[in-house]
C-alpha cells in the first residue's frame, strides 16, 4: 500500500497533464462543431468533442503512459526498487488515473450533449453515439488502453524511441482510416466492402454487451503479463 500511494504521488502531474489534454482537446472539439455548423448550416449535429476527447484519452493512455512507464521504470530501478514492487503499483496508480479520465471524459460529453440539445433543438444527431460514449464502453477502453500503455512503456525499455515509430503509424491509420471507413460505409451500403464494414460494426454492436469486455481485460492482462517478462532482468535505459 505504501509503494502505491508513493506512486500515486508520482502521477500527479500525469493526471493534471490528461485532464488538461481531455478538456482542451473537447472544448476545442466543441468551438470547431459551431465554427463548421455556422458556415456550412448542416441539418444535424455531431458530438465532435466527445471525439476529440476520445483521441486525447488514447493520446493519454498510450503514449505519454507508455513515456511515463518508461522513464518511472528506470528512475525506480536505478533506486534498487524491486521489479516485482514497481509494476504492480505502477500499474495500480495508472489504473487510479485512467478511471479519473473516463469520468472527466464523461462530465464532458454530457456537458456537450446538453450544449447541442440547448443550440440546436431542432436538429437531430448524425448517427446514434450513445454505445461508443456508455460508461461500459469507456471502461472497457480504458482497460484495453492501460496494457497497450504498460506494453508500449516496455516495448520502448527494450527498443528505445525506434518503438514510437510504429505506434505513430498505427495511430494515424487509427485516427484517418477508421473516419474514412464509416464514411465509406454509409456511402456505399450495396457495394461488397460497404456491406463487410456494416457487417464488421454489428459484430462489434452485438459484442459489446457480452465477450467485447471480457476480450478486452484479457488482452490488456496478457499485455500485462509480456510486458512484465520482458522487464524482469531489464537494466536501465537512457
Amino acid at each position: 500500500m505504501k509503494t502505491l500511494m508513493n506512486q500515486m504521488k508520482l502521477r500527479k502531474g500525469l493526471l493534471l497533464g490528461g485532464i488538461a489534454i481531455l478538456g482542451g482537446l473537447m472544448i476545442f472539439g466543441m468551438i470547431l462543431h459551431d465554427v463548421i455548423q455556422s458556415s456550412t448550416n448542416a441539418e444535424d449535429v455531431f458530438p465532435m468533442g466527445g471525439f476529440m476527447g476520445l483521441m486525447g484519452f488514447f493520446l493519454v493512455a498510450l503514449l505519454i503512459v507508455g513515456q511515463d512507464f518508461w522513464q518511472s521504470f528506470n528512475h525506480a530501478v536505478s533506486m534498487s526498487q524491486a521489479r516485482k514492487r514497481f509494476v504492480p503499483a505502477y500499474i495500480a496508480s495508472v489504473a487510479v488515473c485512467q478511471i479519473i479520465f473516463v469520468i472527466v471524459l464523461k462530465v464532458f460529453i454530457s456537458i456537450e450533449r446538453l450544449k447541442l440539445a440547448v443550440m440546436y433543438p431542432t436538429l437531430p444527431y448524425d448517427g446514434d453515439f450513445s454505445l461508443i460514449f456508455s460508461w461500459k464502453v469507456l471502461f472497457c477502453l480504458a482497460i484495453g488502453s492501460l496494457g497497450i500503455g504498460i506494453f508500449l512503456g516496455a516495448m520502448l525499455l527494450k527498443f528505445g524511441k525506434a518503438a514510437y515509430v510504429v505506434v505513430w503509424v498505427l495511430w494515424m491509420l487509427v485516427c484517418i482510416g477508421v473516419p474514412k471507413l464509416m464514411e465509406y460505409s454509409r456511402h456505399h451500403k450495396n457495394t461488397v466492402v460497404g456491406r463487410i464494414l456494416r457487417s464488421i460494426g454489428a459484430a462489434f454492436e452485438n459484442a459489446v454487451p457480452s465477450a467485447l469486455p471480457i476480450s478486452i481485460i484479457v488482452i490488456s492482462a496478457a499485455l500485462v503479463v509480456i510486458a512484465y517478462l520482458m522487464l524482469r532482468k531489464q537494466p536501465v535505459s537512457t
